[in-house]
């Protein structure tokens, strides 16, 4: 347990800065907007998503988790298995803290603006079906942001033991998905199936997916050289 928690602690000083700096902008960039819509006539509206922001901010987070800490984690004595476990439960505190923060941020910002007809801000999740309580958003948010973070884990793993190209590649066809008229149909069927699914329904694959994702890189991080020239047998 010592280990996992060494692995906790220099993750957790790694990315403090970079949370305080992500939450600072947010807050800041949403204090901005109210006092422009509250003292400057428009005719239009100030539109804003809080969820999209903290999903860029975690992947991106995610994708540096393994590389940033496979070092350090072999240099305090952490094993494979300590580092895999360290980085699985810290990426779920991570999702846990700041679907919590999020959706305080996002109800209180959205209290602040009820009167405010220019200023609208406004959760992904308001598209979904699932009814408006912090309780809720705030599982259905851990849902979401687990299952984009442990995807940019993968990634990561992948960018340490391939490099870059592997990830340009996997940039690539998800772009080619999005495009190519051939599978806009399932893009369509995705989305009305994220409209109209319960909070159950919506939540539940969500996490199913994500705990696969959690559980897919463990015989690779296994095997993964934690020093230049170690065999691994």
């Amino acid at each position: 347990m010592k280990e996992i928690k060494g692995v906790w602690k220099f993750l957790w000083l790694d990315l403090k800065r970079s949370l305080l700096i992500f939450w600072t902008i947010l807050f800041s960039l949403i204090m901005f907007g109210i006092i422009i819509s509250v003292t400057v006539p428009m005719d239009g509206f100030i539109n804003w998503n809080t969820n999209i922001p903290v999903i860029i901010y975690l992947t991106i987070i995610g994708t540096h988790l393994f590389r940033n800490s496979l070092q350090y984690g072999a240099a305090f004595g952490s094993t494979r298995r300590h580092l895999y476990i360290g980085l699985t439960t810290f990426l779920l505190m991570m999702t846990i803290f700041n679907a919590l923060v999020h959706n305080i941020f996002f109800f209180s910002v959205d209290a602040l603006t009820a009167n405010i007809d220019t200023m609208l801000v406004h959760s992904m999740l308001e598209y979904s079906n699932i009814e408006a309580t912090f309780f809720l958003f705030t599982a259905a948010d851990f849902a979401v942001f687990t299952l984009f973070m442990s995807l940019s884990f993968i990634l990561s793993i992948v960018w340490h033991q391939l490099g870059t190209i592997p990830l340009y590649i996997v940039s690539a066809g998800f772009a080619f998905l999005v495009i190519l008229p051939t599978f806009h149909p399932f893009w369509v069927e995705l989305f009305n199936w994220y409209t109209t699914a319960t909070f159950i329904n919506l939540v539940g694959p969500l996490i199913l997916i994500a705990v696969v994702l959690l559980l897919l890189p463990f015989p690779f991080v296994r095997r993964i050289h934690l020093f230049k020239r170690e065999k691994v047998a």
